[in-house]
């Protein structure tokens, strides 16, 4: 959620052209395989790291980023219409830059850290946000596969990264309010599977759509 109306994804679980929507399986199956890749080369790195003397000691989640994430969320928790959204797109600003500076300084270190650092730059302003947000997404599952918010943060912050350029999404996470009644933002359903959402934590698209009206019954 934010001044922009696509926010809500997060309660969830919590792109456009013609030719973007004829996405063939080849092109789906490579982005599966991306991710499978991405995720498979951070558990490898996890297991090199095993080995080292010192890996017995277990890492603690970062204080500060966990407080920077609860902030965030709070923010989002009251309703819609009642938000403050340039005051909090104001301090989602101010929360991406201490994440950048602690990934910089290395002081993000485990899944959660990771997820933590994703939803924060979920709730950016633009590609390189929403981007960001995917890999640190990736990079929490490849530390720890049964981080779900982790792996609903994968999709979401690729519908979100499709949704700022004009692109139908692929997993349906993305939904926003037109005038009293919250919408389905264009779901390329070609892209990937019921499945596929399934293994990232995700509602099957008729769960998504029977949700969306549920919400619209409660006015």
């Amino acid at each position: 959620m934010e001044m922009r109306k696509e926010e809500p994804e997060e309660k969830l679980g919590s792109a456009g052209a013609t030719s973007v929507k004829r996405i063939n399986l080849s092109t789906t199956m490579i982005w599966n395989i991306f991710v499978a890749f991405a995720i498979a080369s951070a558990l490898i790195g996890c297991t090199e790291n095993n080995n080292l003397p010192d890996s017995k000691i277990k890492l603690s989640d970062n204080a500060e980023l966990t407080k920077l994430y609860e902030q965030d969320q709070a923010d989002r928790s009251g309703l819609f219409e009642d938000i403050d959204w340039k005051a909090i797109s104001q301090r989602d600003s101010l929360r991406r830059v201490r994440v950048r500076e602690m990934l910089d300084a290395e002081e993000v270190k485990t899944s959660t850290d990771y997820c933590h650092a994703a939803m924060v730059f979920q709730h950016g302003a633009d590609t390189n946000d929403y981007r960001m947000a995917h890999d640190l997404a990736i990079k929490a599952v490849g530390l720890d596969t049964t981080n779900t918010l982790a792996k609903q943060m994968i999709a979401m912050s690729w519908d979100r990264y499709l949704q700022i350029q004009g692109k139908p999404q692929w997993y349906g996470t993305q939904y926003t309010k037109q005038g009293e009644q919250w919408v389905l933002y264009e779901v390329d359903t070609t892209a990937v599977t019921d499945e596929d959402r399934r293994k990232l934590n995700v509602p099957t698209l008729a769960e998504i759509k029977a949700r969306i009206e549920e919400m619209n019954k409660r006015k």
